[in-house]
């Protein structure tokens, strides 16, 4: 939790000063709720003074990113995947449910990618990893995608489809993640 929290500045630091106090007190019984007690009075401090070096830019990106991402995904899922689908489900010689169902899988996974590859074009940096890239950039988009799939399964009044709603949100998740890293490596940002 220290290493995820820590700024990398002083992160080897705050890492090392906790492990040489654990071995001070190795010969105690209590060490081991030394150290977790330790590490966990770190973490406010440590959280702000990452706070104070976040770029705000970074954070507007990083916002604008999540938006048009959240909008070309939902756009595409209502005017093209669900449209085709309904569509083809209408037609007198319509294949069978699940078929149509996986066609929709397919539409929703690549109006997904695009909306990943938006997100990275506009917010990954240069110099950055692509996993930092991504958490920073898709992170809060899938925390967004999935309370809205667990609104939508509790609020749903025919009992939700949860392993529906489960399975789409994993699509989301992976299409998002599959075009961030294209456009990551197409652009030199990971």
């Amino acid at each position: 939790m220290v290493a995820l929290v820590a700024p990398a500045s002083v992160r080897e630091d705050v890492l090392g000063d906790l492990h040489e106090q654990h071995l001070e007190r190795a010969d105690s019984p209590h060490a081991a709720v030394a150290y977790w007690r330790e590490a966990l009075r770190s973490l406010p401090t440590l959280a702000q003074y990452r706070l104070q070096q976040f770029d705000l830019v970074s954070l507007g990106f990083t916002v604008l990113a999540c938006v048009c991402a959240y909008v070309s995904l939902s756009s595409w899922d209502v005017s093209v995947a669900r449209r085709l689908v309904a569509a083809l489900a209408a037609h007198p010689d319509a294949p069978a449910l699940l078929a149509i169902r996986a066609l929709y899988f397919l539409l929703l996974f690549l109006g997904a990618t695009i909306a990943g590859a938006v997100a990275a074009a506009i917010a990954f940096r240069r110099g950055r990893s692509f996993r930092r890239n991504a958490l920073v950039t898709l992170g809060p988009l899938v925390s967004v995608l999935a309370a809205l799939v667990a609104v939508s399964a509790l609020s749903s009044a025919q009992g939700a489809p949860y392993a529906y709603l489960a399975l789409r949100l994993v699509v989301i998740v992976a299409a998002l993640v599959t075009g961030a890293y294209v456009m990551a490596r197409r652009t030199g940002a990971s």
